[in-house]
Parts: structure tokens; C-alpha cells; sequence
């Protein structure tokens, strides 16, 4: 934000790419940890067999997509910072849609079990942290002014 304020595009956007690829490695290495070492994390909360069972096979496919996560928080922040926070909220209202209309066809219309719903939770965070990706890729966190001078220029 600051940058974009004091004019310095090129270096705000650097520092919004350099951000993301941080926050996805970090979440990313989270997401690793929960795809090895299930039962370590879910041991924080519970002793239980079938708690461990479930949430094994939920967090060995869902947690491969927590790179996308910290991609798209981070890039969330830049497109606020940068004043354009519709795009935000659109990425976590697809994310929802996501998960709400795949959730809802997992329990309803299909006989898959807890995999079939981390494959939705998966499937809304690329959705999210992707759109954001592209939006970003595009330009779209710039005004129509920066747009502009940045063709011109």
C-alpha cells in the first residue's frame, strides 16, 4: 500500500509476488506436514480411533492444496492494500460456492465418504487462491489510471 501510494507500481507488485511465493511455500510446508504426519496433528485434539481414521484420509488430500491458502491470503492483502477489495471477496464467494454446491453433491448425490469432501475443501482453496493468482497476473489490482500510464510507459 505504501509503495502504491508513493507511486512505486513495479516495486509493489514485486513485493505482493515475493509475499505470495513466501506464504504458499510456508502453508505449503504446513500442508506437507499434515499430508505426513496425520495422526501428530490430529493428536493435539483428540485420542480417538475413528477421529484419527477419518481425519488421516481428510488431511492427506486437503492439505496439498494449502500452498493455494497462503497464496491467495496473501494476495487478498495486496488487493486490499492496493484499494481494489472486490476481487477478494469474490474469490472467497467462489471459494464458498465451491465448497457449498461440491459438499452438498458429495453427501447428497454420491456415496463417497470423508475423502470425497477434502477433495471439495481442496478444490475451493486452488479455486480461491488461483482466480486471485490470475486476477493479480492480469493487472486487475491496478486502478484504470495505473493501467494507463503502465501502457504508456
Amino acid at each position: 500500500g505504501t509503495n502504491i501510494g508513493a507511486g512505486n507500481v513495479k516495486r509493489a507488485e514485486r513485493i505482493a509476488w515475493t509475499a505470495a511465493a513466501l506464504a504458499a511455500g510456508l502453508t505449503g510446508c504446513i500442508g506437507v506436514f499434515g499430508a505426513t504426519s496425520p495422526t501428530t496433528w490430529i493428536g493435539l485434539f483428540t485420542d480417538v480411533a475413528e477421529v484419527h481414521q477419518l481425519g488421516a484420509s481428510y488431511l492427506v488430500i486437503s492439505s496439498l492444496a494449502y500452498p493455494f491458502l497462503g497464496l491467495g491470503l496473501t494476495l487478498a492483502s495486496a488487493f486490499q492494500a492496493a484499494g481494489r477489495p472486490a476481487w477478494p471477496v469474490l474469490a472467497i464467494t467462489s471459494r464458498a460456492l465451491v465448497v457449498a454446491v461440491g459438499g452438498w453433491i458429495v453427501v447428497h448425490l454420491t456415496e463417497t465418504s470423508i475423502a470425497g469432501l477434502a477433495v471439495v475443501a481442496a478444490s475451493g482453496l486452488i479455486v480461491y487462491g488461483t482466480s486471485l493468482m490470475i486476477a493479480f497476473r492480469v493487472g486487475l489490482w491496478k486502478t484504470p489510471g495505473q493501467r494507463i500510464n503502465e501502457a504508456r510507459g
